[in-house]
């Protein structure tokens, strides 16, 4: 039989071990948890339970963990906390108020629960401040908040309002797996570390607007999900590293699009990471095309693919291998032509080509991305498909000047641009003549032709519906 509170509280000694021990607070009667340790005492001792924790917090105890607490305002019991302050799995039965107060030390919600309206409006975290696992039945308030080292808020789960706004984090955000059930504010809100919203859901409006980030931390929503929409308006994409890796965007997505457009709809992450804007890129277009805006969607999938053709390297494709590897029948053969001088350099400088190593399947990938962007710019340039045609044209035109009968050069370069445009045009509108050397070009140009101009109806075609 207990004669005092065996609740386990966990705390660091000096040498920053971990130590268990019992909570040791009188029983209360009937019961065999203390006052603050009863899940049921905050219905009929709040006043009580209020007035020990001001006693507490003067005696500069700050261990409030697994606490049952009742609807109570910290901010009109103290304005100011120094040292490490633990409400690790506490639970706050009514609305509670820590608005304006600041913390010097660090701060531990993790695993708390508020059953009521959780205020930290204005509030000051100088230290490392966990709310890793806690539980927002109502309202969370954190606006105009000032997390001065890591804030932290892993696996927390927001079943009301959530306000962030104007709130400012100095060191690294972390958002992981997170939940946000109702509408979410961070406008305004400043980034100035690294934030993470991995697998973070936000199953109801989101705001982002006017949010601040740094420019040389990273912003990442890898695997996260928005069922509905995100306003990143007065964000300047290009200017931020926004990773959106396997990002979800179910409803609308509302960024400066003006702005963004003016960069070429680049990601800043393109400049080190390749990979994850290429991710980032297609999370953006399915949002995009689930708004059916395609013709942002357009421009996304062209940067997508021309970070994916920047990732194919030649030296990849083309490597040089130290080694030599020849049969005998070959090295004896050369053996033989070094005797001869007039071969002798040739040879000299085929063990360098011997030791070149080619990949076929990547060099043909390297040409084909290449080629592919060149020719209609991955389907999303017609404008490079109409100066392809413009290209092979003047091209075979020169083709066909020296085998064109003429004294005049005018009328010589006048004759080879018509036979040319007759060549490559599918109508035939024009009958002239050719030799019999230049027959090959003129069926090399038609080929052509017919490929280039229907390229160029399937390309524009494709942009005009999307537009």
């Amino acid at each position: 039989m207990f004669t005092t509170c065996p609740e386990l509280i966990i705390t660091r000694n000096e040498r920053g071990k971990i130590v268990v021990r019992p909570c040791g607070r009188q029983l209360l009667e009937g019961s065999d948890r203390c006052t603050f340790h009863d899940p049921h005492a905050w219905r009929t001792q709040a006043e009580l339970m209020r007035e020990e924790i001001r006693e507490k917090i003067e005696e500069g105890d700050l261990n409030f963990q697994k606490y049952h607490l009742p609807e109570i305002d910290f901010s009109a019991i103290i304005g100011e906390i120094k040292g490490p302050v633990d409400f690790g799995e506490a639970v706050f039965h009514g609305n509670v108020r820590f608005s304006h107060m600041t913390f010097f030390g660090s701060v531990d919600f993790s695993g708390a629960k508020f059953l009521g309206d959780a205020l930290f409006s204005n509030v000051n975290f100088s230290e490392d401040t966990a709310f890793d696992d806690a539980r927002f039945s109502e309202g969370a308030a954190f606006d105009f908040a000032k997390f001065s080292k890591t804030a932290s808020f892993v696996g927390a789960e927001f079943s009301g309002y959530a306000w962030f706004s104007y709130a400012e984090f100095s060191g690294v955000t972390r958002f992981n797996d997170a939940n946000f059930s109702k509408t979410t504010w961070f406008s305004y809100a400043e980034f100035l570390g690294h934030a993470s919203f991995d697998h973070t859901r936000f199953l109801g409006v989101t705001h982002f607007n006017d949010a601040k980030f740094s420019e040389e931390r990273v912003v990442r929503f890898d695997f996260s999900r928005f069922c509905e929409s995100v306003e990143f308006d007065g964000i300047i994409m290009s200017d931020v590293r926004f990773i959106f890796k396997n990002t979800v965007f179910e409803r609308g997505l509302s960024i400066y699009e003006y702005l963004w457009s003016k960069s070429g709809f680049r990601l800043k992450i393109e400049e080190s990471h390749l990979d994850l804007a290429t991710d980032s890129y297609q999370a953006l277009r399915r949002g995009f095309e689930n708004m059916g805006h395609y013709r942002v969607a357009g421009e996304l999938f062209y940067r997508e693919m021309t970070c994916r053709k920047n990732m194919i390297s030649l030296r990849e494709a083309i490597t040089y291998s130290g080694s030599i590897r020849i049969p005998k029948w070959l090295r004896s053969l050369i053996q033989t032509a070094m005797r001869s001088k007039p071969l002798r350099p040739l040879f000299n400088n085929m063990g360098l080509l011997l030791k070149i190593r080619v990949r076929w399947s990547n060099l043909i990938n390297w040409l084909w991305m290449r080629l592919f962007d060149a020719t209609c710019g991955f389907g999303e340039r017609p404008k490079k498909v109409l100066l392809g045609s413009i290209l092979t044209l003047f091209t075979f035109t020169g083709l066909y000047f020296p085998i064109v009968d003429s004294t005049n050069i005018w009328d010589r370069f006048l004759t080879a641009f018509l036979l040319s445009l007759d060549a490559f045009t599918p109508g035939k509108f024009l009958n002239i003549p050719f030799t019999s050397p230049g027959e090959w070009l003129v069926q090399i140009e038609t080929v052509l032709g017919w490929f280039m101009l229907s390229l160029f109806l399937l390309v524009f075609v494709r942009k005009m519906s999307r537009g």
